[in-house]
């Protein structure tokens, strides 16, 4: 079940990504999406008597405090993406997850700063974020796998 969801949760972040690259959105049907597989695999672990509370607050925090972020900065940070590292922190396991986000965020942070530095954005451009916590996913997926 746990492949099952983390392939779910992949395909409907590459959609995502391509939303937000072209479109500058997410739509609801794929956050939907995610967030079926989430109570998915929710259901799944109790079901099997293997849930682990802890693991699941942990895993949502991240997610919560980028939501605060979100509210105070306006705008800066896209409200699909917070909801979107919410419900990963639901689907993956901490060591996936402890990746993908740190993945997410220096890729990000490297990227944005190699753009501020050859003056291709400004600090007040939107740069999508669902592409980079795709790429984290993947990375931290793949890298629990092997």
């Amino acid at each position: 079940m746990a492949i099952f969801c983390n392939c779910m949760l992949l395909l409907n972040l590459i959609i995502m990504s391509i939303q937000d690259i072209k479109d500058k959105m997410i739509s609801a049907i794929y956050l939907g999406a995610v967030f079926v597989v989430a109570v998915l695999k929710l259901i799944f672990t109790i079901g099997m008597g293997t849930i682990n509370v802890g693991g699941i607050i942990f895993g949502i925090m991240p997610g919560l405090l980028l939501l605060g972020v979100c509210m105070v900065v306006k705008g800066a940070i896209g409200l699909a993406d917070c909801l979107t590292i919410i419900m990963e922190g639901m689907i993956l396991e901490l060591k996936e997850l402890v990746i993908a986000l740190g993945v997410t965020y220096i890729l990000m942070t490297v990227v944005s700063l190699w753009l501020l530095t050859v003056r291709k954005v400004n600090g007040k451009t939107k740069i999508p974020m669902m592409p980079y916590i795709t790429i984290g996913a993947t990375v931290g997926i793949i890298n629990v796998w092997m």
